[in-house]
This record gives structure tokens, C-alpha cells and sequence, in this order.
């Protein structure tokens, strides 16, 4: 039988199941069950956050070293046992019925258990390391505390451990929870640093809404807002002390935060800073976005529409393919509230309801932090119903000219990539399909001519694509009066959603699902859910690709590697507890004069950190650092090798993991550039990163990451090195030289000359003890001899009746 196999390459996304007469689109379950990606994210994010302090805390308290020893060690192991088992529930939910969600009902009460769980184990390993593993705040630092609870009136304190997760300095305005008391109560906020506390002067609660998630109701929570920088990979303390007593914030040279009361919007609200300028239609709607200082200018219509899914439907738990029109949300109230935070950041929220329908938007445009998150906005939807619907949030950009052409990117967790658009205006009279290829001269060609369907609403599952992170809508006006003139808009996600390009300037997010329907794929279930979900969005617009880049980075940034905050009451007589705050990256890592890991804001992500325990040779046990980055655009990124220890080093795990292996076995981990390198073939759909370009020549002596690569560095001590190379000659048979890597000054240049001597001690150490053992085995064959001599003599002598203690005296 002649049998000719075809090899399939590339992307497979969107999935399509073909039939006689439809097709069904897996594309649902991008937006099923919202409530529990994000869940899933927040957890991942505790997990990164508590790993980092892990690591900020234990170098510190070794004097920036990973030179770990005795107790300490073992304490270690504790936090990272704790931490691991963390993982290890959080791992359950990469399930593939569970980041989907398209479990059971039945199921889901175990997923939310498996969550907290894992939160609780994250909760006992901080308190693991505040216990054993922080260096405890000097005396002095314990009597600045007991002076400022001395000038309060029996005051409440609340502890808060703020961490960077990320390798970049940031300044964002951070915003704490605190309950709401009976009374009017004052707060007073400091800021620990190190060793020392300083007040935080401009700090503000207010009262904002949310949709409570036991009976959809509008209710309101207290939130603290303050200014915070923080360097790359490190911690700081925030104090709360909570007073019921109003006098304590008057001649006491406190520094109260300030009341800020909400105001009922009525008319065309507007929001600006220095650099952004929003406006609004009288029922909250986004109508323009202004970039002022770049001078661009975007207008927008908003819907919330919804897909009826009683009847006419072939979605379910894992199908996106509605089969009937969408309409709009019948909104029957609107309220509007503002709160102007001043100084700090402008907090608008539309309250649209119905007696179906809850939908909550928090706008808030920034008036401090970090510059360039001034230079976007930031947008939360809440959002339930009782319908059994699929309800989706769309925004539409009005074209700057007729003759504009698009295209829109997903933003898959790697890079943007390019995806169709359902172009509906495709109205060319045609035959047949091959009639309309000269036309189509980009790949906009609108497919749905050539996919079974009974009307275009089904189409709509076909153009939905995975928004890991994000996406973006680029408009080109080749006729502009400025040339050639490019608009980007885009966006960052708090949590995978489904993101339908349903026409040539509008993107539409899916933020609710209820199922009337099973699809058959999988479980046999109908999804009725009941929980509010909730999904946050960092907006921005540009004109130029570096510049829509970017802003990507800076959007990921604040929506996906937030601040880690984890929040304790504590106690007067619990003040020795405490812990001095760090600096990985100043203290620890050789990184720029920002304590950043690259030079330029985004161009290397810290995809995990994590202290690693490992074994070699027979009995060498030691910590090392790991630390796995990714390159995001095609040009070289150098990272430096040293510390600040100059016994510790900096090193790409190529050669680490090579050395470590096991002697007469393929290498486990030996260095394979195609696994490393993100696969070109993967992505044979263009990407913008493509067309950033960044010098691809690798300079010579370079260390560091290659074009889009991802691997993982170790931070090791040179005595682990030195055990290293022993365990490379060991095997140095099985790779022919290749793999492993020498120990001398060019490469390791951190070595100092004791460490020479030693690895020079370790390459003769056979020799000298094979010597040893020659001169030891000599000396024992002559002892012997002795030893037989003088037991004849001494039987001669009891012959001749001689005493053997004459014999003795004669011998002396």
C-alpha cells in the first residue's frame, strides 16, 4: 500500500469541528467561567510574589549570599516545602477541565477548596518566613513603633508586606482593603525601608462600590490609597494605625489620610491628567480617548450586547456558535459616582442594572505613579445576570478615513500575534471563491463565504481568539494629511478572556456566560453560573510600533505582576517579630543604576524564581538561585555574570544543568537551542515584535539571552562550580569535551585566587592521595616486620632466662 503522510506545521487556533451542514467552533471555553481564571491567576500571582520574598528574605539574612548553612538551611527547606505544596494544588488547575472551565458544577465547589488551599499553605509559608528566615528590625526601630502607638488612642495596626515580583522599578499608586468600622475611624500610614520608617503624607480612603458576590447587590468597601516606589525584587513594610479618636490627627504631627466622599455624576462626565483625556456619554459609555502630548485622538461606541441561549444554539461548555443575533443589555437605571483622589488618581463608576442584568465599570485615570501609566487607563467590569445568555462588552473604534485597513493581534502570553478580522462590509459580486483571490491582496479575506453556516451571527465563534494577556487593533491610513500614519489600540487583560474581532475596528469581550445548552464535547453538563465575574483592563493607544510595544509591557506589568500585598493584624508586644525590609536586586544582583534587570522597561520578563536545594557528587549539598527569563523581542540582551558576592556568580543553565548530570548517561538537561527558542514555526503568523527590530549580532564573549529565548540562569557559589567541574571530568568521557565548561579566570572572572588554589588542589587530589596511600601502606609492611623481630627476641631471651624488661633496657 503506497501511504503519503502530511505534515501539518503552524497554528491550529481557531479550532473547527467540521459536519455535514455546520461547523462547530471551539472557542467557548476562552470565556467559560471567567470568575475562575482570574481566581487562578490571583493564585499564580501569590505564588510568584511569596517565592520572591522567600528569596529577597534568605539571601538577607546570609548577608546577600546564598551560602546557606546548618539550621538555617533546613528552615529554607521548610518555606519551600510549604511553598511546593502550594504549587502542587495550583498545578491540579492546569487541568485541562479546569483553567478551562468547562467542569461540572459538581466540580467546581473542589476547584475553589484546592484554590484556597493552596492560599493557605502560600499564608503558612510567609509566616514560616517572618518566623525562622528575616533578619528581626533593631531595637530602635521596635521603640520608633512603641512612640507612635503611645500617641494614638488605643489604636488598631495593621501589617502590611508589599512586594515587586518583577524585574523593573515601578512607582504605582497602591490601594489596601480595610473593613468598615462602626465609627469614622482616622488612619495613619508609614512606610518601612530597610530599617527605617518614614510617614507616608499623602495617603486617602474612600468608600468605592462593588458587586457583592453572595447577592449581586451594590455594597461598598474601604480602600487606603498611597504612592509607592519600589525597586526590582524587593519588599517594603507598610504600617496602618487605625484611631477612632479624631484628636490624634490633630497637633500630634500625624500625617491622617484624608476622607475622600462620592459624588453623584449626572451629565457627560470627563476625566484627564497631564497626559490622557477621557470622555463619557450621559450613560457612562466611553465615547473618546485622547492622547495629548502624542496628539492622537480616538473615538468609540460602546455595547453590551448578548447571544440568547434558550434556543436556536449550538454553544455549550466548550462551543462558541450561537446561531441568532446579538442584542443589547436592556439597562433600565444608570448611577454614576466620582471620586477625585486628588493628586493621585480619578476613580469613575457606572452602575447599569436591570431587574436581570448587574454591570459595574470602574474607570480610573492616574494623576501620579509611574509616568507612563499616566499615558493609559484602567477599566474593571463587574458583571452578572439571571439570563441564560452569552453577554459580551465591545468597543469600537470610529475609522479615521474611508480608505483606512486594519488588522488585530491576540496577544498569546509570547508575542502579539496577527489574527483575522470578520471583515462584514465583504459585499464584492462573485461566482465563486477563487474569483475574489486577486482582490484580497492581504490575508483579510473574509472565510465565512467558505464555512458552512446558516447566518453570520455563528460566524462569531470562528473570529474568537485566546486573549491570554491581551490584544491590540491597528489602523492604517496610507491616505493620512501625516503619510503614512499608524494608530494602535490596545489592551491588557487581567485573565484569558475570549476576544471576538467581529468587524474591521471593533473587538468584543465575552465577560459572561450562561448555558442553557450541553455541546456534547465533554462533560455532559449546562452551565447555570451563579458567581459575578470580574475582569480588569489596562487601555492605551499609539502611533508607532515601538511605542505599542511598549506600552504592552508596561499594561502587563500593573494588570499581570501586580504588587504582592499580604496583609496581618499585629500586636504591640509582637513588634520583635517583625522584619527588616530588602533589596534583592540592590543587594544581591549586579543590575543597572535602576536595580533593573535589562536597561530597557520590558525587554526581559522573569517568568519564575525560585531557591533550589541540589545534590552533588556524593555528599555536596548547596543552594542555588534560579531565576528563568525570556527574551521578548529578536535582538541580544547581555546579563551580567557577577554578584555582589564575588564567591557568587550568575550563570546560564545550559552548562549548569550539563555538569550536574549523571556519569554514563545522555545529558538530562543538555543545551538544545530549538527547545529554548521559541519555535519560528509556531508562530508562522506574523507577530509585531517582528517588525521591531533589534540588532540580531551576537557580540563576541556574549552572555546572556538570544532572540526571543527562553532559559533559565543560576545564581551559584563558586565552591558549587569547583564540585561542578568534578562532576564534568567524571563524565567528560560520555560528551567528547562538549557541553561543559572550564573553570578559569576568562569565564568565571569572579574567582579570586584562593578559589584557584582550591580547584587547582581539587584536579591532583587523586594524585596526592593515591601518594598518601603508597607511603602509608610502606610504613605498615616495615611496622609489621618490626613487630615479628622483637616477638622472636623475646622468645630467644625466655630460653636463655633473660627478662624481657633487660632486653627492653638494652634496646633504649
Amino acid at each position: 500500500m503506497n501511504l503519503s503522510y502530511g505534515v501539518f506545521k503552524g497554528d491550529f487556533l481557531p479550532y473547527e469541528e467540521r459536519f455535514p451542514n455546520w461547523e462547530d467552533f471551539w472557542t467557548g471555553y476562552y470565556s467559560t467561567r471567567l470568575h475562575m481564571k482570574r481566581m487562578i491567576r490571583h493564585v499564580f500571582n501569590d505564588i510568584q510574589s511569596t517565592k520572591t520574598l522567600l528569596a529577597i528574605r534568605a539571601t538577607h539574612h546570609e548577608n546577600n549570599s546564598i551560602r546557606f548553612g546548618g539550621p538555617f538551611s533546613f528552615n529554607v527547606d521548610k518555606v519551600q516545602e510549604k511553598i511546593t505544596d502550594a504549587e502542587r494544588k495550583w498545578g491540579i488547575m492546569m487541568h485541562h477541565d479546569a483553567i478551562t472551565g468547562t467542569h461540572t458544577v459538581h466540580t467546581e465547589p473542589s476547584y475553589y477548596r484546592i484554590l484556597h488551599e493552596a492560599l493557605n499553605y502560600l499564608h503558612s509559608a510567609r509566616n514560616l518566613i517572618d518566623e525562622f528566615i528575616a533578619k528581626k528590625i533593631p531595637s530602635s526601630t521596635i521603640d520608633f513603633l512603641n512612640n507612635i502607638v503611645g500617641n494614638l488612642t488605643n489604636p488598631k495596626i495593621t501589617h502590611n508586606t508589599i512586594v515587586n515580583p518583577s524585574g523593573y522599578y515601578r512607582i504605582q499608586i497602591v490601594n489596601i482593603t480595610v473593613p468598615i468600622p462602626e465609627n469614622d475611624d482616622r488612619y495613619i500610614l508609614y512606610v518601612q525601608e530597610r530599617e527605617t520608617l518614614t510617614p507616608i503624607t499623602s495617603s486617602y480612603y474612600a468608600d468605592i462600590y462593588e458587586l457583592n458576590t453572595a447577592t449581586s447587590n451594590l455594597v461598598k468597601t474601604r480602600k487606603i490609597f498611597f504612592k509607592l516606589p519600589m525597586h526590582a525584587l524587593s519588599d517594603k513594610q507598610v504600617y496602618i494605625f487605625q484611631t477612632s479618636d479624631a484628636n490624634d490627627c490633630v497637633g500630634k504631627s500625624f500625617h491622617c489620610a484624608t476622607k475622600v466622599e462620592a459624588e453623584k455624576v449626572q451629565g457627560r462626565p470627563q476625566m484627564i491628567n497631564q497626559d490622557i483625556k477621557l470622555n463619557f456619554s450621559a450613560d457612562g459609555a466611553l465615547e473618546r480617548f485622547e492622547y495629548m502630548s502624542r496628539r492622537i485622538a480616538e473615538y468609540f461606541s460602546e455595547d453590551v450586547t448578548y447571544h440568547d441561549m434558550i434556543r436556536n444554539t449550538r454553544s455549550g461548555l466548550y462551543i462558541f456558535n450561537p446561531r441568532n443575533t446579538k442584542v443589547k443589555v436592556p439597562f433600565s437605571n444608570t448611577e454614576m459616582y466620582r471620586y477625585r483622589i486628588s493628586g493621585l488618581i480619578d476613580v469613575l463608576q457606572v452602575y447599569r442594572h436591570s431587574s436581570e442584568d448587574r454591570l459595574l465599570k470602574t474607570y480610573i485615570v492616574n494623576q501620579d505613579g509611574c509616568p507612563n501609566l499616566r499615558k493609559q487607563f484602567f477599566m474593571e467590569i463587574q458583571f452578572e445576570t439571571k439570563r441564560m445568555a452569552e453577554v459580551s462588552f465591545s468597543l469600537k473604534k470610529v475609522p479615521k478615513s474611508s480608505n483606512g485597513e486594519y488588522k488585530s493581534y491576540a496577544d498569546d502570553s509570547m508575542r502579539l500575534i496577527e489574527r483575522p478580522i470578520f471583515d462584514r462590509s465583504s459585499k464584492i459580486p462573485h461566482t465563486n471563491l477563487a474569483e475574489l483571490e486577486g482582490y484580497y491582496e492581504r490575508p483579510i479575506f473574509d472565510k465565512s463565504s467558505k464555512i458552512p453556516h446558516t447566518n453570520l451571527a455563528e460566524l462569531e465563534g470562528y473570529y474568537t481568539y485566546s486573549c491570554v494577556h491581551g490584544g491590540l487593533i491597528r489602523e492604517m491610513d496610507k491616505n493620512s494629511p501625516d503619510g503614512n500614519t499608524d494608530i494602535f489600540f490596545g489592551w491588557a487583560n487581567s485573565n484569558p478572556i475570549g476576544c471576538t474581532f467581529s468587524d474591521k475596528s471593533e473587538v468584543s469581550f465575552m465577560i459572561f456566560r450562561n448555558i442553557a445548552n450541553s455541546d456534547n464535547k465533554g462533560v455532559n453538563d449546562r452551565l447555570v453560573d451563579r458567581h459575578i465575574t470580574s475582569t480588569a483592563f489596562q487601555f492605551y493607544i499609539e502611533k508607532s510600533v515601538d511605542g505599542a510595544l511598549f506600552h504592552k509591557v508596561r499594561a502587563n506589568t500593573k494588570i499581570n505582576e501586580p504588587y504582592g500585598i499580604f496583609t496581618k493584624n499585629i500586636y504591640k508586644t509582637k513588634f520583635d517579630s517583625l522584619a527588616v525590609s530588602s533589596n534583592l536586586g540592590a543587594d544581591f544582583l549586579n543590575l543597572n543604576g535602576e536595580h533593573q534587570i535589562s536597561n530597557t522597561f520590558g525587554d526581559i520578563d522573569i517568568v519564575d524564581l525560585k531557591l533550589m536545594r541540589h545534590k552533588i557528587l556524593e555528599t555536596f549539598n548547596d543552594y542555588e538561585l534560579a531565576i528563568v527569563l525570556r527574551n521578548r523581542y529578536n535582538g541580544h540582551i547581555p546579563i551580567t555574570r557577577g554578584s555582589k558576592d564575588h564567591n557568587e556568580g550568575l550563570f546560564k543553565n545550559e552548562f549548569i544543568d550539563t555538569l550536574k548530570s549523571e556519569p554514563k548517561t545522555i545529558y538530562r538537561n543538555n543545551y538544545d537551542k530549538s527547545k529554548q527558542v521559541l519555535d519560528e514555526e509556531r508562530y508562522s503568523l506574523a507577530s509585531l515584535e517582528d517588525e521591531l527590530r533589534k540588532s540580531n549580532h551576537e557580540p563576541r564573549g556574549f552572555h546572556g539571552l538570544e532572540p526571543y529565548e527562553l532559559a533559565e540562569f543560576r545564581i551559584v557559589r563558586s565552591a558549587t562550580l569547583e564540585a561542578l567541574d568534578i562532576k564534568k571530568k567524571e563524565t567528560s568521557n560520555d560528551t567528547g569535551g562538549s557541553g561543559g565548561r572550564n573553570l578559569n579566570c576568562s569565564t568565571f572572572e569572579y574567582l579570586s585566587r584562593h578559589h584557584k588554589v582550591v580547584n587547582y588542589f581539587h584536579k591532583y587530589i587523586r594524585s596526592i592521595l593515591f601518594i598518601l596511600g603508597t607511603l602509608l601502606f610502606i610504613g605498615a609492611i616495615f611496622g609489621i616486620k618490626k613487630l615479628r623481630d622483637a616477638k622472636n627476641r623475646k622468645k630467644a631471651a625466655k630460653k636463655r632466662h633473660i627478662r624481657v624488661s633487660d632486653i627492653s633496657d638494652m634496646e633504649e
